[in-house]
C-alpha cells in the first residue's frame, strides 16, 4: 500500500520506503508526516503479532535541510510510543549524522578499532610462540 500512496523517497526510477537487516528496520521518507504514518502502520502490524518496540531503540534522524523535529509520539491501543529525535544514529556499525558529516563516522570507527587493538595488544604484538 505504501507504493500506491507514494510513501517513502523517490529515487527517480524507484521508490524506497524501508530497509530491514536482521532485527533492525529503517523507515525512509521525504516528509515527517509520511514517516509518522509509516511508523503507525508498522507499529499496528507488529502489535497484531503480539510484539512491541524496544523503546530505547527508536530514533528519528532527519536531514539538515529541515529543522530538527521534536520527538515523535504515536498513540496506539492506549499505549504511547515515543521516538527520540537525534543528531546522530548508529546503523550497522556506521555513525550517521544529521548534517551528513562523514568524519564523525570515521572517527567513531577509528576509535572502535583502537579500542579493539589495545584490548588484544599483548596477543597481537607477541613475538614468541602462541
Amino acid at each position: 500500500a505504501w507504493r500506491t500512496t507514494c510513501m517513502g523517497f523517490d529515487l527517480g526510477n524507484a521508490r524506497i520506503s524501508h530497509a530491514i537487516w536482521a532485527d533492525n528496520a529503517w523507515l525512509i521518507s521525504d516528509s515527517l508526516e509520511k514517516v509518522k504514518q509509516m511508523f503507525l502502520d508498522v507499529t499496528c502490524a507488529i502489535h497484531r503479532c503480539s510484539l512491541k518496540w524496544k523503546p530505547e531503540s527508536l530514533e528519528l534522524l532527519t536531514g539538515a535541510s529541515q529543522p530538527k523535529p521534536p520527538d515523535m509520539c504515536i498513540s496506539i491501543g492506549g499505549e504511547e510510543v515515543k521516538v527520540k529525535s537525534v543528531d546522530t544514529m548508529k546503523a550497522l556499525g556506521v555513525l550517521l549524522a544529521r548534517d551528513g558529516n562523514s568524519s564523525l563516522s570515521a572517527e567513531e570507527r577509528f576509535s572502535a578499532g583502537a579500542k579493539a587493538f589495545y584490548a588484544k595488544k599483548t596477543v597481537l604484538c607477541n613475538r614468541g610462540e602462541i
